[in-house]
This record gives structure tokens, C-alpha cells and sequence, in this order.
């Protein structure tokens, strides 16, 4: 008898290593990590996930800084020390991979805290 495979499940799984990864190096990794969070929300929506909204949120606030983290990269050289102001248009993407990683951690949480 064959198993059915589980798209949704291997998309998450994908998704969080690429995640993952981009702790190693998150600014220049941006591309990695957005791909990463886009799995993890279409993994939830197609499981119907109870938080899929929030992954769908968080998502899109990774989406924006990682925008504007490519937008400064066509600019020239991503300058910290210039205008700080600019800074703050790539407050989005850090925020929404600290809450995208914290959902995980609540999941994990809740799966292996019934054991």
C-alpha cells in the first residue's frame, strides 16, 4: 500500500530549514528567508492552520523589509552609518522573522507538550 504523500508537509519542513538558514547571515540571505516564510504560510493555509492568518501577516511583513532591503541594495552600498532613517524601512522584515520563528516555537510547544 502506498502512503500518500503530504505536500504541505514537506513544504513546511523546507521552509524552516530556509529559514534556519538565514540566521547564519540574515541581510544578504533576505531572499532565502522570504522564500522560507512563504512556505511555512502556504504549508498553514493548505493544513488550515488555526494561526495561518498570522503566518499570512507575519509573511507579509517579511516581504516588505525584504523589498526594501533590495530597493537599498540597488541604491548603492547598504550604508548604516548614513541616514538612519533609512533604517527603519527594513524594520518589517527582522520583526516578522522573530514572530514567524516564535509561532514555530508555539507550535512546537503545543506538539510535543501533550506527550
Amino acid at each position: 500500500m502506498k502512503k500518500k504523500i503530504r505536500w504541505s508537509k514537506i513544504l513546511f519542513t523546507i521552509g524552516v530549514i530556509a529559514m534556519f538558514v538565514g540566521i547564519f547571515n540574515p541581510i544578504r540571505l533576505f531572499l532565502i528567508v522570504t522564500v522560507g516564510a512563504v512556505l511555512v504560510t502556504l504549508s498553514a493555509l493548505a493544513e488550515r492552520d488555526r494561526h495561518r492568518y498570522l503566518y499570512l501577516a507575519f509573511t507579509f511583513l517579511i516581504i516588505t523589509g525584504a523589498f526594501f532591503i533590495h530597493y537599498m541594495s540597488l541604491l548603492g552600498e547598504y550604508n548604516v552609518a548614513g541616514e538612519w532613517w533609512w533604517n527603519l524601512m527594513i524594520l518589517p522584515y527582522p520583526i516578522g522573522w522573530i514572530l514567524i520563528m516564535a509561532m514555530l516555537v508555539v507550535k512546537l510547544v503545543q506538539k510535543y507538550g501533550k506527550q
